[in-house]
């Protein structure tokens, strides 16, 4: 009796594998067609279309969407670019992506963002994720820092500006800090601190 059966449990076994591998075969099929049509949309530039296209195929939460609307913000125009770093940071935060993740985009959200609240509040999380992630003493904390102390002089923050510049200075080297010298001395002057000003310029 039990030899009998054999032969049918093993039919079915043979019948559930290809069910599965039909359906292996077809769900990735439409990864490679959704693939396609987000990069088409992207080479014609319909950044939005590539958007939603993204988020049909990878889900509205997934970590793949959010590495492709970060890609997507580097080539498209400040208008369309913004909608999708801010996006990809909300999923990176939800998720609690590791800082070295999101220290970056946050650091490109506040130098496209036309809003000083939205700029300020991403370039102080970026340099909390970028200590984080890579120390004090790190190249990617200098140049946050340079960046934090250029966009707070720009935002009329004076107190903040002089501090990151002190700060990054501190930090910097090689051209940079040549760089860095010549923006903290612009900088002063403006505020009537001459002398301090000509001795930053005068430096070596």
């Amino acid at each position: 009796m039990l030899l009998a059966l054999v032969p049918l449990v093993f039919g079915v076994m043979v019948l559930l594998t290809a069910r599965r591998m039909g359906g292996a075969r077809r769900t990735e099929a439409a990864r490679r067609a959704g693939r396609g049509a987000h990069a088409e949309a992207l080479r014609a530039g319909d950044f939005a279309a590539a958007a939603a296209l993204a988020e049909t195929h990878y889900g509205p939460q997934s970590a793949e969407l959010a590495t492709a609307l970060l890609a997507l913000s580097e080539t498209a125009p400040p208008e369309e670019a913004l909608p999708a770093l801010r996006r990809a940071l909300a999923i990176l935060s939800a998720r609690q992506a590791p800082p070295e993740t999101r220290a970056a985009p946050l650091a490109r959200l506040a130098a496209l963002s036309p809003d000083a609240d939205e700029a300020y509040a991403a370039i102080t999380q970026s340099l909390a994720q970028t200590r984080r992630a890579f120390g004090k003493s790190a190249p990617e904390f200098a140049a946050r820092t340079a960046q934090a102390a250029r966009l707070f002089a720009a935002q009329g923050r004076a107190p903040e500006a002089e501090a990151q510049f002190r700060a990054a200075l501190a930090l910097a080297t090689g051209p940079e800090a040549v760089t860095l010298r010549a923006d903290f001395a612009t900088f002063l002057a403006a505020r009537g601190r001459t002398r301090e000003a000509e001795v930053l310029r005068a430096a070596p």
